[in-house]
């Protein structure tokens, strides 16, 4: 089945892995949009003790709902609770297969008094 040194067997298998993970359609992390980083930057300069937090996640309309992206920012932030703020497709660092980025904001836990 299969022909050649063991080594070309790894070097195979490893690409084939490979290409079916970049084939994947599922929401990945990547750093949310700058606009909304300066937002909670501002808001840390004027509230020193706020500890706000984004996430942003590549997705596309296709394979993602909204539901499914709001899961996975939830499952990301420490507190379990995220925030949608904003969705953008120019200039994001997303692949050409999930070109849509999604940011979240990580709001503390309800209940905790923190604001």
């Amino acid at each position: 089945m299969w022909h050649g040194t063991p080594w070309r067997n790894v070097v195979a298998l490893g690409f084939l892995a490979a290409v079916l993970a970049a084939c994947s359609t599922l929401p990945y992390r990547v750093a949310p949009a700058k606009s909304v980083q300066r937002a909670l930057e501002d808001a840390q300069q004027s509230e020193p003790g706020s500890k706000a937090m984004s996430v942003g996640l590549c997705y596309n309309r296709v394979d993602s709902t909204p539901r499914q992206l709001l899961a996975k920012a939830r499952q990301i932030c420490p507190s379990g609770n995220a925030v949608f703020q904003d969705s953008d497709i120019l200039w994001t660092p997303c692949s050409l297969q999930m070109p849509e980025r999604a940011t979240f904001v990580c709001m503390p836990a309800p209940g905790t008094g923190a604001q």
